[in-house]
C-alpha cells in the first residue's frame, strides 16, 4: 500500500503518452479558478480568468486521443487527492463551454465539452470512488451544454455531440472489472490482517485500528458520544480476539467467514449495477450485523464495495441523462433538417443506447407543435407526467428524470 505522500509527490512530464498526466498536471494549476455561477451570462471575474488561462484548454486538448492509464503510485493508494483536482478541471471545462455558448460559438463549445467528457469517461475505469467522481465530473460538464443544445448548436455540432454520447453508451461497461479489482484488494488486505497465527492477527488489527481511528481521536473530544461508541465497539473486538487466540478452530472459521462476507458484498454489488430484467432495480447492501464483533469490524472497514449501492443509482441516472442528451441532439438535428420535430422518437436513428434504463423502453417523448418534452421515468419506474420535485416537497417525493425540461424549436 502506498501512503498519501507518494501520490502527492507524483511529477508528470508533458508531453506524455498518458492522458492521466495531462489531467494531473492541469488540475494542480487551477487554485484561483472562480466558480460561482452555472448559467449565463458569465460573471466578469469568470471571463477574466478564462482569458488568462486559455493555455489550460489547449493543453487539455492534447489528451483527447491518448489512452488513460492510472500510474503505479496510485493503484493501491487508499487516498486519492487527485480526484479533487480532476473535479476542479471539470469545472474549468464547464466554465469554458458556457463562455463559448455565450459567444454563440457552438463548434468550440462542443470541442471543449468533449475534452471534459473524456476526463469523466476515463475516471469510470479507476475505482468505485473514481466512479463517484466521474459521475460528478460528467454532470458538471454536461450541465454546461445541455440547456443550450436546442438554441445554439448547428446540425453538424448536434450530430457530433450525439455521436460522442452514443459511442460512450456502446462501449463495454468497465464497472464489473472495478468490482472485481476492489474485491481482490479487500481480500488481499483481509489475508494480511488475519495472518495464519491468531496472535499476529491481533497485533495486525490493533495497528490497523490505530491508523483508522487516529483522525477520529484528533477530531473529537474524548467524551464525545461518537468516540465513546467507537471505543466500546473496539473493546468488543478485543474481547472476541482473545477468544480466537484460545480457539484455533474458531479462528480458522472466522477467516473463512470473513472472505465469504466480502464475496457476498461483491455479488450484491454486481447485482446493484446490473439491469436485472432489462431495467434498473435498486439493491441494498447485505446486513453488516453478523453477531461477531470481529467479523463485523472487518467487513465494515475492509469492504470497498459498501458505496456500490448508492453509487449504482447515481451511475444509472448519469447514463440516463447521457442518453437523453443524445436524443435531444438528434431532435435538434431533425428539427433543423425538417423544420419540425418528429411525431415519435422511432423516426430517429436509434439503437439499444436509447433505451431508458429505468423502464426498459424508450424515454417519454411528447411532441406538440413547435415544442416537445422528453424525460425518463427515473427510479420510480412510473410516468408521472414529467413531474419534478419542488423545494417545498418532501425529499422522498417521487419524480421523473429530465435533462432539459421543455424545448421549443429555434432556427
Amino acid at each position: 500500500m502506498q501512503d498519501n505522500e507518494s501520490t502527492v509527490a507524483y511529477k508528470p512530464k508533458l508531453p506524455s503518452p498518458n492522458a492521466f498526466d495531462y489531467y494531473y498536471s492541469l488540475g494542480s494549476q487551477l487554485h484561483d479558478m472562480p466558480y460561482e455561477s452555472s448559467g449565463l451570462p458569465l460573471l466578469p471575474r469568470e471571463v477574466q480568468w478564462l482569458r488568462r488561462n486559455q493555455s489550460v484548454f489547449r493543453t487539455l486538448a492534447q489528451a483527447q486521443n491518448k489512452p488513460y492509464i492510472l500510474p503505479e503510485p496510485f493503484i493501491e493508494a487508499m487516498e486519492f487527492p487527485y480526484f479533487a483536482m480532476f473535479r476542479q478541471l471539470a469545472r474549468a471545462v464547464s466554465l469554458q463551454v458556457r463562455w463559448h455558448v455565450s459567444e454563440n460559438d457552438g463548434a468550440d463549445a462542443v470541442r471543449d465539452w468533449r475534452s471534459g467528457f473524456k476526463l469523466a469517461r476515463d475516471l469510470y475505469g479507476d475505482t468505485m470512488l473514481g466512479v463517484l467522481v466521474a459521475v460528478a465530473c460528467e454532470a458538471v460538464v454536461n450541465i454546461a451544454i445541455a440547456p443550450h443544445v436546442p438554441q445554439y448548436l448547428s446540425a453538424r455540432e448536434a450530430r457530433e455531440l450525439a455521436r460522442t454520447l452514443q459511442a460512450a453508451e456502446t462501449e463495454p461497461d468497465r464497472l464489473m472489472t472495478i468490482v472485481e479489482g476492489e474485491l481482490r484488494f479487500a481480500l488481499k488486505e483481509l489475508r494480511r490482517l488475519l495472518a495464519d497465527d491468531s496472535r499476529q492477527a491481533r497485533e495486525n488489527l490493533r495497528e490497523f485500528h490505530k491508523i483508522e481511528t487516529e483522525p477520529l481521536e484528533n477530531g473529537l473530544s474524548p467524551d464525545s458520544d461518537e468516540l465513546q461508541t467507537a471505543r466500546r465497539q473496539w473493546q468488543a473486538v478485543e474481547n472476541r480476539l482473545a477468544h480466537y487466540i484460545q480457539n484455533p478452530a474458531a479462528y480458522q472459521r472466522l477467516r473463512r467467514d470473513a472472505e465469504q462476507q466480502l464475496q457476498r458484498h461483491a455479488t450484491r454489488a454486481f447485482e446493484a449495477f446490473a439491469l436485472v430484467g432489462g431495467r434498473f432495480q435498486p439493491r441494498e447492501a447485505p446486513s453488516p450485523n453478523t453477531g461477531d464483533p470481529v467479523l463485523d469490524y472487518l467487513v465494515e472497514h475492509l469492504n470497498p464495495l459498501a458505496m456500490a449501492y448508492p453509487t449504482a443509482l447515481r451511475y444509472w441516472e448519469t447514463r440516463t441523462r447521457r442518453r437523453l442528451l443524445a436524443l435531444h441532439c438528434q431532435l435538434r438535428e431533425h428539427y433543423l433538417r425538417e423544420r419540425r420535430y418528429p411525431d415519435t422518437l422511432k423516426l430517429l436513428p436509434l439503437g439499444d443506447w436509447a433505451v431508458d434504463p429505468f423502464s426498459g423502453e424508450l424515454p417519454i417523448y411528447r411532441h406538440q407543435g413547435d415544442s416537445y418534452t422528453l424525460y425518463s421515468v427515473g427510479v420510480t419506474g412510473k410516468d408521472l407526467g414529467g413531474y419534478r420535485r419542488k423545494p417545498s416537497d418532501p425529499p422522498d417525493t417521487p419524480e421523473n428524470l429530465f435533462v432539459i425540461p421543455g424545448v421549443r424549436g429555434s432556427l
